[in-house]
C-alpha cells in the first residue's frame, strides 16, 4: 500500500466554539465549529481528532472515553468547520448534543493529503453509513458532474434528500430493506451498475465499512476504474507514533492509517 504525502503544515491544537448544530438523522448530526485564524484548509479525507470540553449535556452511564475521536472533514466553509457526526458511544453522543457557544477541543488537520482527489471530470461517491462524513469537501475541488450512492441499513439511519442534493449532482440512495427512500439492496449493486454504464470513466471514491471497501476494490479494479478508499482503524495519537492504527499493507509490511492514510487508492490498499 502507498503511503500519501506528509500532513498539510503541522497540525492545530485549540479549543473551538460550536456554531452550529444540524440534526440529519435520529442518530446522525452535523457540527459546525467556529475555525481560528490561520486555520489551513483541508484536502478531502484528511481528519481531526474531536472531544467535547465542559460537562455533559447527557446523563454518563460510566466514565468518559480517554482518547479523542477522529472525525473526517466534511466541509470547511471560510471561517467555519463541519463534521457529521455518527452517535456510536459515549463520546460521540456527547458531540451530537453541544449547542451553539459550547467548546470543542479539535486537533488537526491530520491525514495525508492527496493532490488526486482535485480535478475535472465525472467524480463517483460511495458512501456506507457514517462513510458520508467526507463527502462534503468534494463540490469546491473542480470535479463535474458528481455522483453519490449512498447505502444504509434501513430508514431511520436515512439522512434527507435535501441535505444529499447538496453534496452531488446526482444522488442515488439504497437501504438494506428497502424501507427508505431511493433503492433496495446494497450500495454495491448500484456500483456495479453505475461502472458498466456507457459515457468516461469516473474517478471512484469510497468511505465505509471494510466490506464495502474491499468489494469497491474488486468492482472497479475489473473494470480499470480508479478508485480511492477511506480506510478506518483504531487510533490513538493520530500522528503516526504510537503505531495503534497500523495495518497489513499490499505486498508486506504495514502502513499508519493516520499519517500514510487514511485514503488509499483502491488498487494497493487490501493485502
Amino acid at each position: 500500500m502507498k503511503g500519501g504525502a506528509p500532513p498539510l503544515g503541522q497540525p492545530l491544537m485549540a479549543g473551538l466554539e460550536v456554531i452550529r448544530v444540524q440534526a440529519l438523522a435520529p442518530a446522525t448530526t452535523l457540527l459546525w465549529l467556529k475555525a481560528p485564524e490561520g486555520f489551513p484548509k483541508p484536502f478531502p479525507g484528511q481528519f481531526a481528532k474531536l472531544r467535547a470540553l465542559g460537562p455533559p449535556q447527557i446523563p454518563l452511564k460510566g466514565g468518559r472515553a480517554l482518547l479523542d475521536k477522529p472525525f473526517s472533514f466534511h466541509g470547511a466553509d471560510g471561517d467555519s468547520l463541519a463534521f457529521l457526526i455518527r452517535e456510536v458511544g459515549t463520546e460521540t453522543a456527547i458531540l451530537a448534543t453541544l449547542s451553539p457557544g459550547a467548546k470543542v477541543r479539535l486537533t488537526g488537520p491530520l491525514g495525508a493529503v492527496r493532490p488526486e482527489l482535485s480535478g475535472k471530470g465525472p467524480l463517483l461517491l460511495v458512501a456506507g453509513g457514517a462513510g458520508l462524513g467526507p463527502m462534503g469537501m468534494f463540490r469546491a475541488q473542480g470535479f463535474g458532474p458528481i455522483s453519490l450512492l449512498y447505502g444504509e441499513r434501513d430508514a431511520s439511519f436515512q439522512v434527507g434528500q435535501g441535505f444529499l442534493r447538496g453534496l452531488a449532482d446526482r444522488v442515488l440512495p439504497f437501504t438494506d430493506d428497502g424501507s427508505g427512500h431511493g433503492e433496495k439492496g446494497l450500495v454495491t449493486q448500484g456500483l456495479e451498475r453505475e461502472l458498466k454504464a456507457d459515457g468516461p470513466k469516473p474517478l471512484v471514491f469510497c468511505c465505509g465499512p471494510p466490506g464495502l471497501l474491499r468489494e469497491a476494490a474488486r468492482l472497479c479494479r475489473e473494470r480499470d476504474v480508479r478508485l480511492y478508499v477511506s480506510a478506518e482503524a483504531f487510533m490513538a495519537c493520530g500522528l503516526g507514533i504510537c503505531l495503534s492504527c497500523s495495518i497489513p499493507a499490499k505486498g508486506g509490511g504495514r502502513v499508519r492509517v493516520c499519517v500514510d492514510g487514511p485514503v488509499f487508492p483502491g488498487d494497493t490498499a487490501f493485502p
